[in-house]
Formats: C-alpha cells, sequence, structure tokens
C-alpha cells in the first residue's frame, strides 16, 4: 500500500470534538498530527483498532510530535472528568520516559510521562483535573517528547478529551493515582527482571544459598504435582478449533504478529471496539488448545495445534497483556478465569520450547495476584484468595532465572504476611469480609482453599508465613468453630442471612494442626476442634493416639467486625447478631432465590441453636419475624428485594468479653424502625433489653406496615403435638393463640425446650400455634415453568405492577410453626420490653430463676434502661455490664462515665472495654470511676481491651 509521509514542521489540523470518536488513521489521512526533526506516517504493520496505526519515527533528543485539536473545555460532573487517552507501541523496552505536554494556544498546562520499560501495546493518558489542570480550562493540543536520540513509536485509537476515568496506576503510568510521584520519574521505573527496583520492601534480587535452593526446588516440585484448578475442556475436532483460531484474525508476517485485539469488557482503559472478549473468549481458545493437545495423538496435529497455541499467546503478549500493566480491564472477581492459569502451566513444555515460557508465565502471574504482590500497601479478599492467587506459586515456579523466581516466591510470602497484618479479608476477632461484612458464605470456602494452596505449600521452608500470619488463620478458624453448631450456621450471622449455611472448622483446623518445620508440633486447640467433626478420619486416629479430645468451644466470642456476640456453653449457642455503619450486615443476592426477604433477619436477632438445630424452614417462614429482632410486620411483596446491601445508620453494634462472660448491643437506625438493643450473656442466661422503639424512616414504596414486634421464637412445628409452656402450663392445641399481658414476670418455654423469662411491662406478648403460608416470587415455585413474570430479578422486574399482582403465577409455600413476640403497637412511642432467655434449660432451672428473679436478691439485676445506656449487674459473677450509647452521660455501679460510646464489663479489678466504631481506632478511651479515679485504656479495636484497675 501506499504510505503518507509527513516531514519536518508541515502541519494540519482536525476537529475532534469532546466525547467525539477517537482517531483510529482508517482514513489514510495525517490530519492534526506534526513532527518536529522526524517524520510519521501511516502504516498498517501494526494496529490496535482496525488495521493501520500512526508510526512516529525521531532522529534527535529535541524531536517531537504534536497533535492539534479544535479547543475545548475541561469538564466534571456525574460522567467523569475530561481524559485524553492513546494506545502505545513500543518494540524494545527502555528504562527512559516518554513525555507528554497538554497545551493550550502553545503554552504547557501540564506535562506527564510515561515509562517505557514494556515491550507491545500500553494504553496511556491521563485524567486532567487529576493531574492539576482546573475545570474550565481549555486544551487544544497534545505534544509527545523524544526520549532518546533516535527511535520510534506506534500510535492507535487517539482521543484529546472525553469524559471518565483516569488509568490506573502501573509500570507506565505509576503516578496515576498519586500525582506526587510525577516530580521523581526515575524512583519509579520497574523491571520484570529484578521486582526490588525502586521496591525497598521487597526481598532483593540475589545469588542463592544451598539451602535456599533446596526449598526452591522442594516447593516447585510440590506445587507442580498438585494442581490447584484442571483447565482442560470439552474437545470435538481440530478443525473446529481451526475455524475459531482464524476467527481472531491472528496474522504473522516479517517477525511482527497482528490480530484482533483483546480487552476485558469491564474498567478498561481506552477500550477499543471489536475487541475479543478475554474472559468469554481468548482464555476458553487457550484451554480448548491445551485439551486438543493432551488428546490428540497424531505428531502432524500436534504441531498444527503447538502452532495455534504458540501464536495465540505471541499475540496475548503483543497485544499488552503483560507483567506491569494494570489497564487491560477487570478480569472479574475471577470465578470466569480461575481455570486459564493451568492451560499455561502444564503447556510450560511447548512454551519452553518456543521461547515464550518466561515471559508468559510473568505475565500470567501478574494477573493472578503479581500485581498485588509488588504494592507497597497490597489488598486481597476471599474471592481472589479463592481464584486469583492459588494460581501464583504455579506460575511463579515457571520464571526460568532461579533468582527472580525466588525473588518472586520470597515477595509472596511476605505479601501474604503482609495481608494477615491487616484487618482484611481476615480480621483480628476472627471475622471474614468480603462485599463490605463478615461474610461467612463466602468467607468458608475461600480459607480452606487458601491454605491447600497457599500456605500449605509453604510450610517448612524459607517461604512459610510468619507465626502472626498463623495466629491470624488460628483466629479464624476458632471463630468459625464458636458460631458453627453441628458444622450449620444460623440463619442471622451470616451476610446473606436467610438459610442456614454448612460450614465446618475442620477444613481450615486440618492444614494448622501440624507445622512441617522440623519438629512436627501438634496445635491441640486446631486438632481438638477438627476431631470435634471429624472423628473417624486418618488424622483423627493420630489425634487421638496423641490423647487429643474434640474441642466444643465455651465461653464468649465477639466479633467487632462482624457486629456479633456468640455465647456458648455445653452444646448450645446463642448468636446475638446486629448491623452497624462500619461495616455492611446484609447482602441480598436475588438471583440465588435465597433470602430476598430478608430485610429484618440482623434487626438485633437473638437466636439459640443447639446440634444445628434452630426451628428454621424456609417453606411458610415469616419474615417479618426473627428470634430476638426487632421489624415491622409486613406484607410479603413489600419485603421483596432483588439485590441490595442494609446496614445501620449508626456506628453503635458490637460487644465485650470477660471471663467467659459477654455483652452485646446496637443502637439501630435502619428501614421502618428505631431502636435500642442490648443483650447480656452472664453463664446459661441471657438478658435482652430493647428500648426507645420507634417507626421511622419507611422505605419509599412501603406502606407504614402493621404492628412493630420483638420476636421470641418462630419454629417449625414438625409435629402438631410438640409442646410449649406458658407460666408452666402445657400447650399442644392447633391452632392456638393467646395474648398474655405483663402485669407481672411470664415464663415461656418454645418447642426446642428453651426457656423464657419475660420481664413484666407495657408491651403484650402473643403466643401462636398456626399454619403459615408464604408466596416467594421464585421460579422453582412457578405454576407453569413456561409462564415465568419476572423479567430481571435483580431489578425487581416483574410483567405486572404492582409486585403482588404476580403471586398468582406461583405456588405459595406453607408451613405449621410456633410463634410468639412482643406487640408494641402499630405506632410505638419509645416502647421496650425485656426478657431472659435461658437457652434449652430443664423445667427445674426455668422455674427456679423465675422464682429467684421474684426473691429479694435477684440473679440478674437491670441498674439502667434508657436511651444513654443498658446496665445489668450479674449477681452469680459479680459483674458489671455496660452498654453505653451516649459519652459521658451519668452511669450507675462502679462506672462513673466514659468519653465516647462503648461495651464495658467490670468484674472485680478487671475492666474490659471495647468499641464497634473503627474510626476510633488510634483513640484511646478515658474512664473515670466512681471513686475519682480517672483511666486512660488503649483501644485495641476490634479486640476487647483488658485492663486490672486496682
Amino acid at each position: 500500500m501506499r504510505k503518507l509521509i509527513l516531514y519536518g514542521v508541515m502541519t494540519l489540523f482536525i476537529s475532534v470534538s469532546l466525547l467525539g470518536k477517537p482517531v483510529d488513521f482508517e482514513n489514510g489521512k495525517l490530519n492534526g498530527w506534526k513532527a518536529n526533526q522526524g517524520k510519521v506516517e501511516i502504516t498498517g504493520k501494526r494496529f490496535k483498532s482496525g488495521t493501520h496505526s500512526l508510526l512516529w519515527q525521531w532522529n534527535s533528543k529535541n524531536a517531537s510530535l504534536k497533535f492539534s485539536t479544535t479547543p475545548f473545555k475541561v469538564m466534571k460532573n456525574r460522567k467523569g472528568n475530561s481524559c485524553f487517552g492513546l494506545w502505545i507501541y513500543n518494540e524494545k523496552p527502555q528504562n527512559k520516559q516518554l513525555y507528554v505536554e497538554i497545551l493550550h494556544k502553545n503554552k504547557v498546562l501540564k506535562k506527564v510521562w510515561y515509562n517505557l520499560n514494556f515491550k507491545g501495546w500500553r494504553p496511556v493518558g491521563a485524567d486532567y483535573i487529576k493531574i492539576g489542570i482546573k475545570k474550565g480550562s481549555q486544551i487544544d493540543g497534545l505534544k509527545l517528547l523524544s526520549p532518546d536520540a533516535k527511535g520510534k513509536l506506534y500510535l492507535d485509537f487517539v482521543d484529546a478529551g472525553f469524559r471518565g476515568k483516569g488509568p490506573n496506576a502501573d509500570y507506565i503510568q505509576p503516578w496515576a493515582n498519586d500525582v506526587s510521584i510525577l516530580n521523581t520519574p526515575q524512583k519509579h521505573i520497574y523491571s520484570s527482571k529484578d521486582w526490588s527496583k525502586n521496591r525497598p520492601y521487597l526481598p532483593k534480587l540475589s545469588s542463592l544459598s544451598k539451602e535456599q535452593k533446596g526449598d526452591m526446588k522442594k516447593l516447585c516440585e510440590y506445587v507442580l504435582t498438585h494442581s490447584t484448578y484442571g483447565s482442560a475442556m470439552k474437545y470435538s475436532s481440530v478443525d473446529r478449533l481451526k475455524k475459531e483460531f482464524a476467527s481472531y484474525g491472528i496474522k504473522k508476517e516479517n517477525g511482527i504478529i497482528t490480530g484482533k485485539p483483546i480487552q476485558c469488557g469491564r474498567q478498561a482503559y481506552m477500550p477499543v471496539p471489536g475487541a475479543i472478549d478475554f474472559n468469554k473468549k481468548f482464555i476458553l481458545t487457550m484451554r480448548k488448545l491445551y485439551t486438543a493437545y493432551e488428546k490428540e495423538s497424531s505428531p502432524k496435529v500436534k504441531a498444527e495445534i503447538v502452532d495455534m497455541y504458540n501464536d495465540l499467546c505471541a499475540h496475548f503478549l503483543d497485544q499488552g497483556w503483560q507483567e506491569g500493566n494494570n489497564n487491560m480491564g477487570w478480569p472479574g472477581n475471577g470465578y470466569d478465569i480461575r481455570y486459564w492459569p493451568n492451560s499455561v502451566v502444564k503447556m510450560r513444555g511447548v512454551l519452553k520450547k518456543s521461547g515464550l515460557l518466561d515471559e508468559m508465565a510473568k505475565s500470567v502471574n501478574w494477573v493472578m495476584m503479581g500485581n498485588q504482590v509488588v504494592k507497597t500497601n497490597p489488598k486481597s479478599s476471599v474471592d481472589q484468595f479463592y481464584n486469583y492467587s492459588p494460581h501464583y506459586l504455579a506460575t511463579a515456579t515457571l520464571t526460568l532465572v532461579p533468582a527472580e523466581r525466588f525473588q518472586r516466591l520470597m515477595a509472596f510470602k511476605l505479601y501474604l504476611d503482609r495481608i494477615f497484618a491487616g484487618q482484611k479479608p481476615f480480621g483480628a476477632d476472627g471475622s471474614v469480609h468480603h462485599h463490605g461484612g463478615n461474610h461467612l458464605a463466602y468467607g468458608g470456602y475461600s480459607p480452606p482453599v487458601m491454605l491447600r494452596t497457599q500456605i500449605k505449600p509453604l510450610e517448612g521452608t524459607v517461604f512459610q508465613i510468619s507465626p502472626k500470619s498463623y495466629k491470624r488463620l488460628k483466629t479464624y478458624t476458632r471463630a468459625v468453630a464458636f458460631q458453627s453448631s453441628a458444622g450449620m450456621i444460623l440463619p442471622n450471622l451470616y451476610m446473606r442471612a436467610g438459610t442456614p449455611i454448612k460450614l465446618s472448622p475442620a477444613s481450615s483446623a486440618v492444614y494448622l494442626i501440624e507445622l512441617n518445620d522440623g519438629k512436627n508440633i501438634i496445635d491441640r486447640e486446631m486438632a481438638g476442634i477438627y476431631l470435634q467433626y471429624n472423628k473417624n478420619s486418618k488424622e483423627a486416629e493420630k489425634f487421638k493416639k496423641a490423647s487429643v479430645k474434640p474441642i466444643i468451644p465455651q465461653g464468649h466470642h465477639t466479633l467487632n467486625m462482624g457486629a456479633a456476640g456468640i455465647h456458648r456453653r455445653d452444646d448450645w449457642l446463642v448468636a446475638a447478631v446486629g448491623m452497624g455503619k462500619s461495616f455492611r450486615g446484609l447482602e441480598i443476592y436475588g438471583w440465588l432465590e435465597s433470602n430476598n426477604y430478608g430485610r429484618y433477619a440482623r434487626n438485633g436477632s437473638v437466636w439459640p441453636t443447639k446440634n444445628g438445630k434452630s426451628g428454621y424452614r424456609f417453606d411458610g417462614w415469616n419474615w417479618s419475624f426473627w428470634p430476638g429482632a426487632t421489624s415491622v410486620v409486613r406484607q410479603q411483596q413489600e419485603l421483596f428485594e432483588g439485590y441490595t446491601m442494609f446496614n445501620s445508620g449508626t456506628w453503635f453494634a458490637g460487644g465485650t468479653n470477660l471471663n467467659a462472660n459477654g455483652i452485646w448491643g446496637m443502637d439501630f437506625k435502619g428501614l421502618d424502625v428505631t431502636f435500642k438493643k442490648s443483650a447480656f450473656c452472664f453463664g446459661k442466661t441471657i438478658t435482652v433489653i430493647t428500648t426507645d422503639i420507634e417507626k421511622d424512616n419507611i422505605k419509599s414504596g412501603n406502606s407504614p406496615g402493621q404492628e412493630v414486634v420483638t420476636t421470641l421464637f418462630q419454629q417449625e412445628l414438625k409435629k402438631k403435638d410438640i409442646p410449649e409452656f406458658v407460666n408452666g402450663k402445657k400447650v399442644t392445641a392447633f391452632p392456638f393463640k393467646e395474648t398474655v399481658t405483663l402485669n407481672k414476670a411470664v415464663t415461656l418455654k418454645d418447642t426446642l425446650g428453651n426457656g423464657y423469662y419475660i420481664w413484666p411491662g407495657k408491651s403484650k406478648v402473643k403466643i401462636l400455634r398456626r399454619q403459615q403460608q408464604w408466596t416467594y416470587l421464585f421460579k422453582r415455585y412457578l405454576k407453569d415453568k413456561a409462564n415465568n413474570p419476572c423479567v430481571n430479578i435483580r431489578k425487581k422486574k416483574y410483567k405486572e405492577k404492582p409486585l403482588t399482582a404476580n403471586e398468582k403465577y406461583y405456588n405459595p409455600t406453607e408451613g405449621d410453626f410456633a410463634l410468639a413476640y412482643f406487640d408494641h403497637g402499630k405506632d410505638p412511642d419509645y416502647a421496650k420490653c425485656v426478657y431472659t432467655l435461658l437457652p434449652y434449660a430443664e423445667d427445674e432451672a426455668l422455674n427456679k430463676f423465675s422464682k429467684a428473679m421474684s426473691s429479694n436478691n435477684p440473679p440478674v439485676k437491670i441498674i439502667q434502661m434508657d436511651k444513654n445506656a443498658h446496665v445489668v449487674y450479674d449477681v452469680t459473677s459479680k459483674t458489671y455490664g455496660y452498654v453505653i450509647f451516649n459519652a459521658n452521660s451519668k452511669l450507675p455501679g462502679p462506672i462513673s462515665k466514659v468519653n465516647r460510646p462503648c461495651f464495658m464489663m467490670i468484674n472485680g479489678t478487671k475492666l474490659s472495654l471495647a468499641e464497634s466504631d473503627k474510626r476510633n481506632k488510634e483513640k484511646s478511651f478515658k474512664v473515670q470511676l466512681k471513686s475519682g479515679r480517672k483511666l486512660k485504656i488503649k483501644n485495641m479495636y476490634p479486640l476487647p481491651a483488658v485492663v486490672d484497675i486496682k
């Protein structure tokens, strides 16, 4: 084809409107470009968009390339800030910078730079406002300054002004998130050969000792023989693969490879229309080629497969999917690409022979968390531990140079230690975080995979994580053990509250029992937790011989990063759970059709369970009534959600513990209702106080609702003759309904054997045994599978309005239930109620407690219950519990006041103090005792601070 070349100072102009079509050079014109001491031409040798690009060549240190546009204003609004962007192709990495000046009437408004330490295509650019250009400023051009005396670059898909998000920081534009870096370019050149360059926090590249070589060999052999996720796919014929490969347009000519661009569909900087989808297409082809290579026996066909596979990988690298690039887009949470890395690991022999192994391994390693490993403050999540980093070690072992390989493996060990030293995803209290909150649904299956694929392989080597990291993982396992009853988690305990989930701590404990460091010391606590759930395995026999006994956790565990308190005695537990502002409390995942009606599940629910039984049943469950929770009784579809997150409007939701006892509380401001609630857990009694109950903040589209209730229990009646007891009177009638006034204390026993001592008060208690119906707008309940009114469950879109009009398409669910609750009326005015729960108490124990409470010296004394504080004294343990809602308010007992809302317990000379507001984690507490003594106590957030106050 005829080349169009522009020499010297010749200038042509093009009008490029803001948010207009990017310049892609497909029209064969050089409009708007001016080369100084160099030349530009349109070429078909390389391209990003279409089949052409701009080739800039220069032969002077003072060379430049200017792109002129009609003037436009820098904007900032909901669509984003004004940005510029373009694609650059560099043929050879070099430790130099390309400078770009942003112009108006030849005046330089700002200058930015880009490292040229890469090969292939890269998207570069800047957010004008972020780099310091004021909103409303006018821009009419960009000027590229040559990085050295001679060279060339290819440019494509140029846009001088569009609104959106600027680039992410990476090797090429490390200043993108911190513009102060623009002043020190030489300190921010990074290397794929030596990760420690300009990164003093990473291990130095150095020669290896005999021990280090031995440990690395041991680790590499282990990792490469313990596959993480399979990569094979169904395979029919090589002809179909050839057709699929041909659709990518990949061609090689004179050592140059070209083809369609490869990009992620989400969050890519400067996305190119018509690109091959990385997640949905490209990596699937790689996996298919690996499968074909494994299954084909013909040498000729194998050779064809190898050629396609190598060309696919070469094109992948040429397109910029290389180490150091953070602007190709987000591959998602990893569930789409977790099978991809093994197709590279398993083809390592092919890649090594073609000379692509080192680059390909480093590139895949970068995508699979290497991009976080190199950061000063790395981040991870349970998704990443599950899908991404299981492949880090395997891809790192393919690095060809031993010193580089060792550096990357050691960097991973340091990365893990830095992650575990923080509070996400594993909190110091044992919580495990995802989607902004303590999420045991994700945090249940991810940690065992992480321990198996990322911790276990490192044991007994120089790469082994630190004792502090192990301690954090054991804290997580211990917390799961506290929350798990016979391997089941209560429906109120995890973020996707609604239905129970299976979660055993044994799957994590098994990896924490023995550290293969030459000592083979058994961690008896982890082994005991394991034995409680796995009594007949090979490992169990080994621990039994070591006289390890099964462990059922006892005591009280505080989860201030999960707004929960877990109280255990014998074989039962009670979970007091709420929501605060520090972390999300509830996630509605509509498309799973599980907890769409769970708005009230964590409205201060206090729920007992034993041996995994809690009385919950999905069919017929009334989602307005959750044990312990305060909520509004509503029509079914008013509670329906498609996809949303819930929390409270206050930061106060958590507790503290002391001497195996604990307290929990929350100041709740949510949809429909506000209240203050606390649970004082002493020995085998849990006293629950709720005050200041009001309707408030009614959700748009909802009616005011019916009565406000605080539920005592809602339990499935598997057999209608299962009795309850009201003031000692046996009740088996079905249906049954009774309203009890609280002029004096009332005792109840539910169908599972829990006892309730209900303190006198103004609210009434309603006790029912009835059949309940609930109509779920879920696919599995359709009357006719071919007639589904749901258009988009995530967005709550159904064929008919209002939502209730769609109920006729579904079969309602039903079930028999026992239900008891406080009725606070339709418009409560600072209502309150109190009850003491005696989990799984014998009749004699409940009667004894009731009798003691009517004596002159009751075992539980409420000293204060108002808007300022709930304060309870437990006579048996001689312990004060304080749930303090308002700072500096006058308090009873040994405490005079404290400087901010908190949870406090005092037993003799021991004081335990904690808070749930993460904003104050660096601030100490100031506590004044009745004696006049003033204390300054260091905050141990999220853990309780326990001090001696002699």
